[in-house]
């Protein structure tokens, strides 16, 4: 256990805190295929709640487009 045995530990931390960041920085998707209104409404919901969300057009149904909600990674503080 010296110097070897140290900067081991380094690189396995930063190695996990990469991995932490990368997966941190991805959307989670929570609901599909809504008509607009609905989206609308969802993302009215999540923001007053303090989550952030985006909304992202889908392929278009025989009624029309559909829409995508999914929450993003950065959260705001609601105080």
């Amino acid at each position: 256990m010296g110097r070897a045995s140290g900067f081991n530990a380094v690189r396995v931390m930063a190695a996990l805190l990469a991995c932490l960041l990368i997966v941190g920085c991805t959307r989670t998707p929570l609901y599909s295929q809504l008509d607009e209104q609905q989206a609308n409404e969802l993302m009215a919901a999540l923001l007053d709640a303090g989550i952030p969300a985006e909304k992202t057009p889908r392929r278009a149904r025989p009624a029309g487009r559909s829409w995508s909600i999914a929450a993003t990674s950065r959260m705001r503080c609601r105080c």
